[in-house]
Order: C-alpha cells, then structure tokens, then sequence
C-alpha cells in the first residue's frame, strides 16, 4: 500500500469510529416532579426523600450532598473512567433529578452515553424501594 492509501484508509476508519461512537448516545434523561411516597402511602417529607435516595445511592457510589434543605447533588464515578453528577430538588412528596455535569460521557448539549440514564434509572428505583420501607 502506498502512503496515500493508508492515510485515506486511517481517514476512512476514524470517521466509520466517529460515527458509530455518535450513533450511541442518547437523549438526557432529566426525571422531573417524581411522587415520593412513605411506605405509608403518604407523600414524604423532604428529609425521608433526602434520606432515601442517600442510602439507595451509597451501595452503588453515589455521593450524596446537601447544597441547601432543598437541593441535594449526587455524584458517581464508575470505574475511574467516567464520571455523572446530578442536581437533586427536594419538596415534600415530590423530588427532581436533572443532568448537571459529566465526564467521559460523551455529552453534547442534549445527548450522552446511555448508561448515564441508566444510572440515574436505578438510583431512582433504589429510592423509590427505600422510600416504601419508611
């Protein structure tokens, strides 16, 4: 081969690599107003939601803080190679969780890798399952 044709198969083959990269990502998933509700049937308060979505993340590696009552930011990293961290809003019997940042996750403006909302799939099944104990 000559040198020219390597570097228009290189050319070739890093672009086929973009694409397919590009073709697996996803829209952000940002789970807004979910209902929490007590083991009891009664909306939570904001301290059980608090609680909850703590101890449902902890087993998994998410780091959960408090920035005010009212606002939580939880972070995970996994595997040491990529990294997501989530802005949580707390109100009695409600809560929010929207993308705040990332890395190594392959995020645009609207799309990221899929595991992102996978991720943030589980921690809000593991809270939901907490929340149904209190």
């Amino acid at each position: 081969m000559t040198t020219r044709m390597l570097r228009l198969f290189a050319l070739a083959l890093s672009m086929f690599a973009l694409n397919a990269q590009a073709r697996n990502l996803a829209p952000i998933g940002n789970f807004e107003n979910l209902p929490a509700m007590s083991g009891s049937g009664q909306p939570a308060t904001v301290q059980q939601i608090k609680e909850a979505l703590t101890s449902a993340g902890a087993p998994r590696g998410w780091q959960v803080t408090q920035v005010t009552p009212s606002q939580l930011v939880a972070t995970v990293n996994v595997r040491n190679q990529h990294t997501v961290s989530v802005d949580i809003s707390l109100a009695p019997g409600l809560y929010s969780i929207k993308y705040k940042n990332s890395v190594n996750m392959n995020y645009d403006g609207v799309q990221i890798n899929p595991h992102y909302n996978k991720w943030v799939q589980i921690l809000l099944e593991d809270a939901r399952k907490e929340l149904a104990r209190k």
